[in-house]
């Protein structure tokens, strides 16, 4: 018959109240959040990569970009306030948390596409279409790890990331990453 799921097991009757009995094995069905990976931050053509490689950057955290806003715009007639809907507006902000091993690459290809966008030396910089590139974020199924929403990322371009601490002996170094974009806009959603 088979470990039972939390839909299949019978409701118990208890002083009239119908609840449904919780098993351990219903427990150990849950995957663990501590190895399932939720999503990925793709940027097919990477400024600054030379190959222009698909990077797949696993993050520690991330958000999805909020919907912006819409300016509201108040008309007066004949005593009343109508209001219509203005400009929408997006902030354009982006940020990311990464954690990789000593050896930073995720970390120096991220300072090559900051120093095509501009050289730190001279101050120069690329054509905003050579730094400017769209970014993927795909939310995955914490079960099986198929992507079930991508959010499309238009012009994105890094703008900082922070220090990096060294010597907790760990291997691993975490720093947050700080981008732009244009704008955001869905791309694809499970069932599509």
């Amino acid at each position: 018959m088979g470990t039972p799921k939390l839909h299949q097991i019978t409701p118990i009757l208890f002083e009239g109240f119908k609840i449904t009995a919780v098993l351990i094995e219903d427990v150990w069905a849950i995957p663990d959040p501590i190895i399932n990976h939720t999503f990925n931050l793709i940027i097919p053509n990477m400024a600054g990569g030379g190959d222009s490689k698909r990077l797949n950057v696993m993050c520690k955290s991330a958000t999805l970009p909020g919907g912006g806003q819409i300016q509201p715009v108040e008309i007066d007639v004949h005593g009343h306030k109508l209001r219509f809907a203005g400009r929408r507006e997006q902030e354009g902000s982006y940020s990311f948390t990464v954690i990789e091993g000593v050896d930073a690459k995720m970390r120096r290809d991220i300072n090559n596409a900051m120093n095509l966008a501009r050289s730190m030396r001279s101050q120069q910089g690329a054509l905003r279409n050579e730094y400017a590139n769209d970014a993927y974020v795909e939310v995955l199924s914490g079960v099986d790890g198929t992507p079930i929403y991508t959010e499309a990322l238009r012009y994105f371009w890094f703008n900082t990331f922070n220090e990096v601490e060294l010597g907790d002996g760990s291997g691993a170094v975490e720093y947050s990453v700080t981008c732009s974009y244009d704008i955001n806009e869905e791309v694809s959603q499970a069932g599509d």
